[in-house]
């Protein structure tokens, strides 16, 4: 069987784990999660998916990630726009996701 490689993931899935260390005072790697996922996603506007409250959005066709980060038990799901200028935590909810782990809210 040949061996496979895994794609190099975005530098903004650093960003978003960077983030989450600071959320809970960890100093986590990838490894140390049990589970994560980025993925590339076409979003209809500017919010990333992602609308907060009492913000306005361009309405643009905009290219960015979904990162879903699991740590003990609990999914964190950060967006980032595509050059990973712009990630932050998404307190929306549910996510899509299609797991049943608990979610996040910090």
């Amino acid at each position: 069987m040949p061996f496979e490689t895994q794609p190099e993931p975005p530098p903004a899935l650093q960003r978003a784990l960077a983030l989450l260390n600071q959320q809970l005072g960890t100093n986590l790697m990838l490894a140390d999660l049990s589970a994560w996922r980025s993925l590339e996603k076409v979003y209809n506007d500017a919010s990333l998916g992602c609308p907060q409250s009492q913000r306005r959005y361009a309405q643009v066709i905009t290219r960015g990630y979904q990162f879903l980060l699991t740590y003990q038990g609990i999914t964190y799901d950060f967006r980032s726009n595509q050059h990973g200028s712009n990630v932050f935590l998404c307190r929306n909810f549910p996510a899509a996701d299609g797991g049943d782990n608990e979610r996040a809210l910090l």
